[in-house]
């Protein structure tokens, strides 16, 4: 709850000391935050802009992550021990979809929030605040805000954007990331060329971890504080290119693509001297998206991909680790989105795969202390419509969610050797959610229920046990200004 309060007050600090003056020059469409929650029935269009940003912000703040900066089992969390079987289908649900995300990329200024169940103690909350004021002509300034706290990430992030139109379409920018680590601070330069109806093009290269070394190897860091230091043999370095082709032309596709390539970091305990060794990371995320809109019926196709890898040597007589960790997530799907008057309709289809390997000779600093090829194939199901009036007020939304799951070899390694959460009996879930919502001027509540298809009936035995139905809620809240 600190963290939620400190994002919440320094997002209202920044809306009060921004210029009245300058906040009027930013033109703000009344319906579009609603839209981010209740897409109105119109031309429908898909962004993977909110997935972009996903793998980034990852790659960007480790030290918050699950399992922090040493972390070996993937930069992008996809398994972790606090994750159970349904926890994918759990974040597909509450999760703003590729349309929503369309709507909220448009906007300049606003908030976003949603918070769903995981265990019965315990949320998964996300909220994302972002702000954009005119500096001066062609200046601009955005601060975006970031909370995390679910099975991948206590996160609580900041980043100012400043962006300089050069000329014409031509603009150029810095990015700065602030977190309360401050040798995980990230610093950005960007090129972009063009706008979301004339199409874009944008370069930027990401110094991660800027000032690590300033503060670990020259300043110095005591051993109270920190019992390893880090040193960099090889920096890390984020490069991105984004391409969209312009959203008023009937066919439309989309490309992001980010690039860590290898880096080597000395880790070095400040109490035991022969406590030494070397990891090399790598890292890459690549999206893609084509899709063609007859107006009121948009179809499409898209592929996203990520993957990290990690070997680590020990370097002294401490450490004999010396293993490869490889994690990879893969998917290609397709989708069709349609209205008529007031309602709409949503089919999305996945083929997913996602692998865990670990090899090498010695395992005494793996999260999982021995060789392994861990692989999920996955289909992966989502049927929706909607009743949404375009004037606002109550809307409505029934969905049909399903993942199937077939597991590769060695599936018992997640509840042996990982995590006690993860089933690999019946690893299948199906279920219905209902949602009913309000959307208001500037944005837009709702209320998610999930009924469960499934039944849980594998890891609960018992001939009086009663499968478990309700399938845990949701809230999601968009408002922007």
């Amino acid at each position: 709850m600190v963290r939620v309060s400190s994002l919440l007050t320094i997002s209202l600090l920044v809306l009060c000391l921004v210029p009245v003056s300058s906040r009027a020059q930013l033109v703000v469409d009344s319906t579009l935050a609603a839209d981010v929650a209740a897409p109105a029935p119109a031309s429908p269009r898909v962004t993977l802009s909110g997935w972009a940003d996903r793998r980034r912000t990852a790659l960007l703040d480790r030290r918050f992550a699950f399992g922090g900066l040493t972390y070996d089992r993937g930069v992008f969390r996809h398994i972790t021990p606090p994750m159970d079987r349904e926890y994918a289908l759990d974040m597909t649900t509450y999760r703003f979809s590729p349309l929503e995300s369309t709507a909220w990329a448009r906007m300049d200024s606003g908030l976003r929030l949603r918070t769903g169940s995981i265990v019965r103690a315990e949320w998964a909350f996300v909220t994302d605040i972002k702000h954009t004021a005119a500096l001066a002509p062609d200046h601009t300034l955005r601060v975006d805000a970031h909370l995390r706290q679910d099975a991948t990430a206590q996160r609580s992030l900041i980043e100012f954007n400043y962006d300089w139109r050069v000329a014409g379409r031509h603009h150029v920018g810095a990015r700065h990331t602030i977190s309360q680590y401050k040798p995980d601070f990230d610093a950005s330069l960007y090129y972009q060329y063009g706008t979301a109806q004339t199409g874009r093009a944008r370069a930027e290269i990401t110094v991660l971890d800027a000032y690590h070394d300033l503060i670990f190897q020259t300043l110095g860091v005591s051993e109270k504080d920190e019992e390893f230091v880090r040193s960099y043999q090889r920096h890390p370095f984020l490069g991105q290119i984004t391409l969209q082709t312009p959203a008023r032309f009937p066919l439309r596709a989309e490309l992001h693509v980010g690039w860590q390539p290898s880096s080597e970091l000395r880790v070095q305990s400040q109490l035991e001297p022969d406590h030494r060794y070397l990891d090399r990371e790598t890292a890459h995320y690549v999206g893609a998206l084509v899709e063609y809109s007859t107006g009121p019926v948009t179809g499409g196709l898209l592929v996203q991909r990520d993957k990290s890898t990690l070997d680590r040597l020990g370097l002294r007589s401490a450490v004999t680790s010396d293993y490869r960790s490889a994690q990879r997530f893969q998917r290609g799907g397709a989708f069709l989105i349609g209205s008529w008057g007031p309602f709409q309709g949503e089919a999305w289809f996945f083929l997913e795969d996602y692998y865990d390997r670990n090899r090498g000779e010695n395992f005494d600093l793996s999260t999982i202390g021995r060789a392994m090829n861990y692989t999920e194939y996955r289909k992966n199901y989502r049927v929706q419509v909607a009743y949404v009036p375009s004037a606002g007020g109550w809307y409505g939304r029934l969905g049909y969610l399903a993942m199937s799951r077939r597991m590769g070899p060695q599936p018992w390694i997640m509840g042996n050797e990982w995590t006690n959460h993860w089933y690999s009996l019946a690893p299948s879930n199906y279920r219905v959610s209902g949602v009913v919502g309000y959307r208001f001027g500037r944005g837009a509540v709702e209320l998610g229920i999930n009924y469960d298809l499934d039944g849980d009936h594998h890891y609960k035995a018992g001939p009086d046990y009663q499968k478990k139905r309700f399938d845990n809620g949701f809230i999601r809240f968009v408002v922007g200004w």
